[in-house]
């Protein structure tokens, strides 16, 4: 009992945030590292309140990877969701641009059809450890690092649950010690302080909010900078926390806001046009001012088209590109895939089970009587 209210005091003084040292930087962290969100399902799993649920999460994973250089030889991200099991949306990979990164973070929201895995009391030691295996295992890991020197972070979000510290959560902790893993916890309320102090790097690495629908902006300027002091090492010594102002890093960088460009004609009535950030979303021009709809959940915006379809038929989000304008094409890196083209336009259509694409024979075929080497 002693140690609950213990961590629930060192909490509320690490909480304390009034005014940060702020030293001004143009750049966006810029490192090579590799960056997992565990974030917990909504609660109703695939119906329309999921968007309301889950829209305070994306958006504060969005605000925090605008934090980041992203950049195909800097960072790699992985995208989990936990419930009852963890669900692995994105495994770790390098992102071309910003825009498709915060497109797979909005696209967590289509969980209907993980409703199995996810429905069920929450078990975070089991989302921990399929983080951990993500970091571990070379083959979910590209440019697998076996000198270990690049840095794996690890961002745990806790709704207000109350959460045990028994032997599996202590294990865990020494685990992810053990493999170089830094864990931060963002989590709602008091109600799993202990737990979320068991199991993060250390008690600067922990942040609590009343509300995770309504009060994650307040800590994001702290968690973003603190962020950049562990991936990059030469801004670690500027955003280290100081001890006299309770684990309060310096704030050294304020991202841009993402820049939206939309303008709207007022003779074009209800046009659409695309988000230039993220393919899930597009706005509606109704008159002078823009509104920014989303898609639903799965769904990308296909401005040649002007409807929402599912994302592997969006060159926005998938970057495919017809080879020609009309024919049937290998699909990159999947034997079993193969691009359908029509008018420019690549349909994403897999081969039955068991049989791959024949580029040549323009067909799906037996592996043995294909090259196919994917």
């Amino acid at each position: 009992m002693e140690r609950g209210i213990l961590c629930i005091l060192l909490l509320l003084a690490h909480l304390d945030y009034i005014a940060g040292r702020v030293i001004n930087s143009k750049d966006r962290c810029s490192a090579k590292a590799d960056v997992i969100f565990l974030i917990p399902r909504t609660a109703n799993n695939g119906t329309a309140a999921d968007f309301e649920t889950f829209s305070p999460l994306e958006e504060f994973t969005t605000k925090v990877i605008n934090y980041f250089n992203i950049k195909e030889t800097a960072y790699n991200v992985g995208l989990v969701m936990y419930g009852r099991m963890a669900v692995v949306m994105t495994h770790l990979r390098p992102y071309r641009n910003r825009k498709l990164l915060n497109t797979g973070v909005s696209l967590m929201s289509n969980t209907k059809r993980f409703k199995k895995e996810l429905a069920g009391e929450v078990n975070v030691i089991d989302a921990l450890t399929v983080m951990t295996d993500m970091f571990t295992n070379k083959l979910q890991r590209p440019n697998f690092d076996p000198k270990n020197t690049v840095k794996k972070i690890g961002v745990l979000i806790l709704r207000n649950e109350t959460l045990i510290v028994n032997t599996e959560a202590v294990n865990m902790a020494a685990k992810m010690q053990r493999k170089g893993i830094t864990l931060y916890v963002v989590m709602e309320g008091t109600s799993g302080a202990e737990f979320a102090l068991a199991v993060a790097t250390d008690v600067c690495k922990v942040y609590t909010v009343d509300n995770l629908g309504a009060d994650l902006d307040r800590i994001l300027p702290y968690f973003g900078n603190s962020l950049c002091g562990v991936t990059n090492n030469d801004m670690a010594n500027i955003t280290a926390p100081d001890a006299m102002s309770n684990c309060q890093p310096a704030i050294i960088y304020t991202p841009p806001a993402a820049p939206h460009n939309v303008t709207c004609d007022e003779v074009f009535i209800n046009e659409l046009k695309a988000d230039v950030n993220n393919c899930a979303y597009f706005y509606r021009c109704d008159g002078i001012v823009p509104e920014r709809l989303r898609c639903y959940a799965g769904d990308v915006f296909d401005g040649s088209t002007q409807t929402c379809s599912h994302r592997n038929s969006v060159t926005c989000y998938s970057q495919l590109v017809c080879p020609r304008p009309t024919g049937l094409f290998p699909y990159p890196g999947e034997c079993r895939r193969f691009l359908n083209c029509y008018e420019g336009l690549p349909y994403v259509q897999s081969c039955p089970f068991g049989l791959i694409f024949d580029q040549n024979k323009k067909r799906c075929v037996l592996p043995s009587d294909t090259a196919c080497q994917y």
